[in-house]
């Protein structure tokens, strides 16, 4: 965050209030202290019209090319949701679904369970 800060050639107290919250709560995000929440990732993303990957340091692209351009906000935070989520948590999610395709996060240790 404090890169995209810097490009707006901002202060924290300057960013933080541009971004709607207090100086003390963003300098935490930014120093690592606290991860913002998804619901806060999008917020900010949004204002700062740059995809949440590209927030999350996971692009080096702002804009990017992705269909996430194109979720809801529910649909955002749900995926975040997923991404920050154990693959444990991810592998019972793709049997909810139906899915037979493996978890694609981290070291996977098996694919989904097929279920017939």
């Amino acid at each position: 965050m404090k890169k995209i800060r810097e490009h707006y050639g901002k202060s924290q107290e300057a960013f933080a209030k541009m971004l709607g919250m207090e100086q003390s709560h963003y300098s935490r995000y930014e120093r690592g202290a606290v991860r913002p929440g998804p619901d806060v990732v999008i917020q900010i993303a949004t204002k700062l019209n740059v995809t949440t990957d590209y927030l999350l340091g996971l692009s080096d692209d702002p804009i990017g090319t992705s269909s996430e351009a194109d979720l809801s906000d529910d649909e955002l935070a749900l995926l975040l949701h997923y991404r920050a989520a154990p693959d444990e948590v991810k592998r019972a999610l793709a049997i909810l679904a139906g899915s037979r395709a493996p978890v694609a996060a981290g070291n996977n240790e098996g694919d989904v369970p097929e279920t017939d």
